[in-house]
């Protein structure tokens, strides 16, 4: 039988062929970028056959070629003194040819439409290209078809001619008349394809709202063979590119990127339904006079039934509105916070379907610099981060603040005014929160000084003969007093925009003091010698040691005790506080009794002059660090009851 197409043809309406013939020369345009790609692999990994044989597998079934024997090409490709040693050369040579028949078919359709054909062209060159290239022999590919077929060094090679191909496909699709479904453009589905359609659109039309004043997202499907091709414009940019190919239960998603962490940020918002993904490849492309570079990936998923393959089409199409400008929105974010918060907000304002295009129509950085200005009395310095002022947690939750609040602003129709107006009040709540950051810093300190005072016991119960261990215990205790030296830093830097957070970046300079103490103590026991005279005043010298590690672990209930009251001001938080600055006191005044009792003991034991200064001075360091600690208790304790009314 000749068939439907055969009787158009044969009456002369071949316009009412072009639709399928545009479908099966987009899926030979996938088959023909395989081709090309598993020709460039091979030459790759002959001529570096100890590297890694990239697998194309993924993107060989999403260009719906089921002979897993082409998975064989590159790993047993080898280099020849002239060429290449390509299994299945010859036949890789007739697909790309064939594909390219297939690319040129709908052009040949168009005199029937009334609009000029350029088939005769595009052949006229196939043929002048094929008939220059060097033939394949017993799959030998010599070095001259490479050059066409892969690089094309700017030459009409195979290459350019499926660039320029491509081009006139695209022009070619866009005046063919077609079917619409929830806003995709369509042809030549069946029911079945439209409801797959129907909820990859139901996703996208979920979010598009979230592109505000941004082209793109426009949808195009198609049939091709046993597949269903579905395309998303993903903005204005040619190497941007979302292709997903649904055979049966399976989709393979070719997504192209020039930017290798939006992809691997795309790649994330689909992790929920475990994609298996290929390696993302580098690649260029040649399309004109100009030449285009970007990675390529290509994601398997198989779904359990058809109400899981269509719940993972409706996810794909509503995380797509989330990669418009997302590279310009890391970029402006990076003014306030490091690489990897960067990627947590964006994530952030994806999950939670408010995204990042509004923060940008409404001035992106720009918001927060003027909120900045507003809200603080003393603006950044050249280079400064919001995340040194607010710390890094603060600054990623006020700016996951801005990307919701502009969202729901654009999406309310409110004015910049009340945003920007919502963003400096945001801000200026949050500076009014930097004492509750500094009580932080401070207990992160007082942390360190727990290490160092625990330090100084272990040192002091250390047998005799064990002068390297000793060293290594100083060096390691001066690094936490960098430590230590760098949160009070941290907090000078902090305090500046607040009176109040001056007092207690004080009083964390105050507390440094101990943990100075604290690191010198353990330095001197190192340089302490051995001898029969150290037994009688080691006992008492523990002792004190154990109470200032007491006091020090009471400083850190006081610390952690007085940002709860800060946050909740309840009473309970606040009685709780004040029994631990008691018992920094009670611990003050048994340090005074065991220092004492070191000091008799260092009397009465036979100690040269050396030791014995040694020891003194020891002494005297740990003493220095409980007063440092209960002066610092004292001054906490008036500075929160002069500011805290508990309920």
């Amino acid at each position: 039988m000749i068939g439907k197409p055969g009787i158009v043809g044969e009456i002369g309406e071949q316009a009412l062929l072009v639709p399928e013939a545009v479908n099966r020369a987009f899926a030979a345009r996938e088959r023909a970028g395989y081709c090309v790609a598993l020709l460039e692999a091979a030459e790759r990994h002959a001529r570096d056959p100890g590297a890694p044989a990239p697998d194309l597998r993924a993107r060989r079934e999403g260009a719906g070629l089921d002979d897993p024997t082409l998975d064989d090409v590159v790993p047993g490709s080898r280099a020849l003194d002239e060429g290449l040693q390509v299994p299945e050369a010859s036949r890789v040579h007739r697909m790309l040819v064939e594909c390219l028949d297939d690319m040129i078919a709908p052009l040949a359709m168009l005199p029937a439409t009334g609009t000029p054909a350029g088939a005769v062209r595009f052949n006229d060159r196939l043929h002048a290209i094929l008939s220059a290239l060097p033939e394949i022999e017993h799959d030998r590919i010599p070095e001259g078809y490479l050059a066409s077929v892969v690089r094309a060094n700017g030459s009409d090679g195979l290459a350019r001619l499926v660039a320029d191909l491509c081009d006139e496909l695209d022009r070619l699709q866009e005046s063919l008349a077609r079917d619409s479904v929830a806003g995709a453009t369509v042809y030549g589905l069946d029911q079945t394809d439209r409801a797959l359609v129907q909820a990859f659109m139901d996703g996208v039309n979920s979010t598009s709202a979230l592109r505000f004043d941004h082209p793109g997202l426009g949808t195009t499907a198609a049939r091709a063979g046993d597949a269903l091709l579905l395309q998303n414009d993903l903005g204005t940019a040619e190497s941007n590119v979302l292709v997903l190919r649904v055979t049966g239960l399976l989709c393979a998603v070719t997504h192209a990127d020039p930017h290798l962490q939006r992809a691997r940020f795309f790649q994330g918002l689909l992790a929920p339904f475990g994609v298996e993904w290929s390696e993302a490849r580098s690649r260029e492309v040649t399309w004109r006079d100009d030449r285009d570079s970007f990675y390529q990936c290509v994601g398997r998923f198989v779904a359990k039934d058809r109400g899981d393959l269509e719940r993972f089409l409706t996810l794909v199409g509503s995380r797509i509105v989330f990669l418009l400008d997302w590279n310009r929105a890391r970029k402006r974010l990076r003014s306030f916070v490091d690489g990897p918060a960067c990627l947590a907000v964006l994530r952030w304002a994806a999950d939670q379907n408010w995204g990042h295009r509004a923060f940008l129509q409404l001035g992106g950085e720009r918001l927060v610099y003027e909120a900045i200005e507003h809200a603080s009395p003393v603006p950044l310095h050249y280079g400064q981060r919001l995340d040194e002022i607010l710390g890094r947690e603060a600054a990623v939750d006020f700016l996951q603040f801005v990307l919701r609040v502009t969202a729901e602003a654009l999406l309310a129709r409110r004015s910049e005014r009340f945003v920007r107006d919502e963003i400096r009040t945001e801000l200026a709540g949050r500076f009014e929160t930097l004492e509750h950051g500094l009580l932080g810093l401070a207990a992160e300190h007082a942390r360190v000084a727990v290490r160092l005072a625990a330090g100084v016991c272990g040192e002091i119960r250390r047998p005799d003969g064990e002068a390297d261990a000793r060293r290594r215990a100083a060096a390691l205790a001066a690094d936490d007093e960098r430590r230590a030296d760098a949160i009070v830093a941290r907090a000078r830097s902090l305090s500046r925009h607040s009176p109040s957070a001056q007092a207690l970046a004080r009083l964390l300079s105050e507390a440094d003091d101990a943990a100075d103490a604290l690191e010198e103590a353990v330095f001197l026991l190192a340089l302490t010698p051995p001898g029969d005279g150290a037994a009688r005043f080691k006992e008492p010298l523990l002792a004190l040691a154990a109470h200032v590690a007491t006091a020090v672990e009471e400083w850190v209930r006081c610390v952690e005790t007085a940002a709860r009251v800060r946050k909740h001001r309840a009473r309970d938080d606040l009685q709780e506080f004040l029994e631990a600055v008691e018992r920094v006191s009670t611990v003050e005044h048994r340090a005074d009794e065991a220092e004492r009792a070191v000091a008799v003991a260092l009397f009465e034991s036979p100690l040269d002059a050396r030791v014995l200064t040694l020891m003194t001075r020891l002494v005297d360091t740990l003493e220095g660090a409980v007063d440092a600690l209960s002066r610092c208790t004292l001054s906490l304790r008036d500075h929160l009851l002069g500011d805290v009314s508990p309920a």
